[in-house]
């Protein structure tokens, strides 16, 4: 049994005998979370801030089509979960994106989007001619990026259903460039040309870098720092030369400025960057940027460059043993980073490694696998996309095998200090075998892959 849109159903908020009442509505997608008719209850729970109030569960019969909760007091930060359980067992879950509760109502209708829990659900098709490369959460959804222009997913549109609103086109300047998200807006470096441009969700271009400037075309990696910085490392001039260059973007609201950093070890291009906290010998906790994958002046790179996007210590690299190349990786904890899958860089096998490595920024050797190391993957695996559900717990999807095919399955990877070395368990498979482009967790927990441009929601029973 499969039901596209539950009933609407009535979210009771109120401060006074007199408050208004909220609608929301739950809009089932994929498999049936109700498992036909087996399951037992849908209980409703409020959160706020990312804590769920215990004493607002209420459980309601799966038939049920109004849902009524206790007052709230007027608040930010609030959402609401759905879970259809299974004697008490939660066997799938929703959750709005956050809101704001006030004396006309919430900000916006705080719809529940609910999925079976390690499952994916198709949610729209898109255009595999022209993928999506980057996805950046919203308040309502996400932006995505292409190489030709920008869209916005919205989780819950008019009938509360997920919507792909139309393509705004880049300038053309920055067609094929590479994306991150700064300021609100989406910061395209290189393309057609070289420099940057900041891009609102409507397509204007708030701030410009030139060719003098900012003179990047291709292959740079870019990395999120804070809400007003992106860093900008390696990647190549038109004419192909690759660069060791790594450059701090900062936008102020009026203004984008580029700071020149000490530079990487070695030129290299086409590398992934990403930002994680780590921890001084001393206890101060501190971001660095971990480099890593790429091409260098010889060939595919093999070692992990520690950069300090503040600017004060000089970039240093390490050669990790059995080093791999197009591993996919993510920022597990403070300190603590994943790669998993890539391939052999001395046999050019696809390999189901996985190396949690430990950062600390002041030590003689500030980037070192852990011990002992942890399982292998499942399916070995290159090219793959990795990103972090919990602190501990990583998502590895998508990539390819020895054989090039796409690989559909996924697997949650979950490690604790305490547990070592860790558990690794296949969870699910995408909708289609399509190359996993880009992923990425939403504001209301669920997971949005691109698959060779068509989108899925997945529902991951470990990111509580």
């Amino acid at each position: 049994m499969r039901r596209a849109l539950l009933l609407p159903l009535l979210f009771a908020i109120a401060c006074a005998s007199d408050a208004p009442r909220v609608p929301f509505r739950v809009v089932v997608l994929g498999d049936d979370p109700f498992f036909g008719t087996t399951a037992t209850a849908i209980a409703v729970t409020v959160e706020r801030n990312g804590m769920r109030d215990a004493s607002t569960t209420t459980r309601f019969s799966p038939t049920d089509r109004t849902l009524v909760l206790p007052p709230l007091p007027y608040a930010t930060d609030y959402s609401i979960v759905v879970e259809t359980e299974l004697f008490g067992l939660p066997v799938g879950r929703g959750r709005s994106f956050p809101f704001a509760v006030t004396r006309t109502g919430a900000d916006h209708v705080p719809d529940v989007s609910l999925g079976v829990l390690g499952r994916f659900a198709s949610v729209a098709a898109g255009d595999a001619s022209d993928p999506f490369v980057t996805i950046v959460p919203s308040s309502d959804g996400a932006l995505l990026a292409s190489a030709q222009g920008l869209s916005r997913f919205v989780a819950h549109g008019a009938d509360a259903r997920p919507q792909l609103l139309p393509r705004v086109a880049w300038p053309a300047s920055r067609v094929g460039g590479v994306f991150a998200a700064l300021g609100g807006a989406m910061l395209v470096v290189g393309g057609t040309a070289p420099g940057a441009s900041l891009v609102d969700a409507s397509g204007q271009v708030l701030a410009e870098l030139g060719e003098t400037e900012l003179p990047i075309q291709s292959g740079v990696a870019l990395t999120v720092i804070d809400a007003q910085t992106v860093l900008a490392i390696g990647g190549a001039h038109h004419d192909g030369t690759m660069v060791a260059d790594v450059c701090r973007l900062t936008w102020n609201g009026t203004h984008l400025t580029a700071t020149t950093l000490a530079p990487l070890p070695a030129p290299r291009s086409l590398a992934r960057a990403l930002r994680l906290d780590a921890r001084t010998s001393a206890g101060v906790v501190e971001p660095r940027v971990l480099v890593y994958n790429g091409e260098t002046t010889t060939g595919h790179a093999t070692d992990v460059v520690l950069v300090d996007p503040a600017g004060h210590a000089a970039a240093r690299a390490v050669v990790l043993p059995g080093p791999v190349t197009h591993a996919a990786g993510c920022a597990l904890d403070t300190g603590l980073v994943l790669l998993a899958g890539g391939r052999d860089a001395t046999t050019s096998v696809v390999t189901g490694q996985v190396t949690i490595l430990v950062i600390q920024p002041d030590a003689t050797t500030p980037i070192a696998p852990l011990s002992p190391p942890p399982p292998l993957l499942f399916r070995p695996r290159e090219s793959a996309v990795a990103l972090s559900l919990l602190p501990g717990i990583a998502l590895v999807v998508g990539g390819t095998d020895d054989a090039g095919a796409t690989i559909a399955d996924a697997e949650i990877a979950e490690f604790r200090i305490d547990a070592l070395p860790g558990s690794i368990v296949l969870t699910s498979s995408t909708p289609t075998a399509g190359n996993i482009t880009a992923a990425a967790r939403l504001l209301d927990h669920t997971v949005l892959v691109s698959m060779d441009g068509s989108l899925a929601l997945y529902f991951s029973p470990r990111g509580e």
